[in-house]
């Protein structure tokens, strides 16, 4: 499987560096949309991290899911969020434990 790694920067944040006010509502939505699309084309959502500013979703799916940034790229905008992907082979899994 593909491990894909999606960074969403915060808009607003805390001294902790978490979300807070609208953009932590705006996260949220994100996150259920983001739900939505995985689980629609196969992908396993596989935890997230929040760390620097940002938010790191960890997702394994088949090899070769470019809709899966597509959409995920759609959604981020439609929140006003920047997102950057690093999608590697994992045959181990081992990129989130």
């Amino acid at each position: 499987p593909e491990l894909m790694r999606v960074w969403l920067t915060f808009k607003e944040t805390n001294d902790a560096g978490l979300p807070t006010g609208e953009s932590f509502d705006e996260l949220s939505a994100f996150e259920e949309d983001l739900g939505s699309i995985v689980e629609s084309v196969g992908v396993i959502y596989d935890g997230r991290v929040s760390v620097n500013k940002k938010r790191v979703f960890y997702l394994y799916g088949p090899r070769g899911e470019s809709t899966l940034e597509e959409s995920l790229q759609t959604i981020a905008n439609r929140y006003g969020f920047e997102v950057e992907f690093e999608i590697k082979f994992d045959p181990d899994k081992d990129g989130y434990w």
